[in-house]
């Protein structure tokens, strides 16, 4: 049975990683490096010997990872062909799939690890993707994922105040089509056969005083 998942409004974004539910005996890219590597995400990965990343960009997370773990194979998987090229000097091996209309049939097979930073609110289909990653893991594979905390009190607040307006980065990244917090992404993966764990949170404290202000005066009403 699934530990219970508490939701915590001052989480920006969760690191989840989650292990395929066994019913027998025995878990969209953009261009160049990026902001750099998610340290909560990388402190998350298990010690494996094949992983595949989805979204990986430059490859910097792969890169990393194969330093500390050299015998590792890291195959890394993006929709971008620029961010591809970089990847492709840092990987063992990179496919460019858009992960919203293909299948994952030609990335290899037998994972024993996934890693997803900041992807799934980013898919039209998440729940085909991770009903997809069964047929090309390992029964004791381990999912590792960062997603952005949408129930966080920046973003209560801003609806509060009637700003449902999106933002080039940061929770409303005008590139999000899903939004979840910790309860609806962990439903998500038990739906979808995965048993999920909460790792790590980035915790962001924000006392606003025009919150406040709102709630003082929704409460009169």
């Amino acid at each position: 049975m699934a530990d219970h998942a508490t939701v915590f409004p001052d989480a920006v974004s969760s690191v989840v990683t989650a292990q395929r539910i066994v019913l027998s005996s025995g878990r969209v890219g953009h261009n160049g490096d990026g902001p750099g590597v998610n340290e909560r995400l990388y402190a998350a990965i298990p010690k494996a010997a094949k992983v595949l990343e989805l979204g990986c960009g430059g490859g910097l997370l792969g890169e990393r990872y194969k330093r500390e773990h050299p015998g590792t194979h890291w195959v890394g998987v993006d929709v971008s062909g620029e961010a591809l090229q970089l990847a492709a000097t840092r990987l063992d091996a990179t496919h460019c799939v858009d992960l919203d209309v293909a299948m994952l049939d030609n990335v290899g097979s037998d994972y024993d690890c996934v890693v997803m930073g900041n992807l799934l609110e980013q898919l039209k289909y998440p729940e085909r993707l991770l009903e997809q990653l069964k047929a090309i893991t390992v029964a004791e594979v381990a999912l590792v994922m960062c997603v952005p905390n949408m129930s966080h009190i920046s973003v209560l607040e801003r609806l509060i105040m009637g700003d449902i307006s999106y933002d080039d980065a940061g929770l409303l990244d005008r590139r999000q089509l899903r939004f979840y917090s910790c309860s609806s992404l962990f439903k998500l993966l038990l739906d979808c056969g995965w048993l999920p764990q909460l790792k790590n949170s980035e915790l962001m404290h924000t006392p606003s005083l025009a919150l406040k202000g709102a709630l003082a005066l929704s409460l009169n009403l």
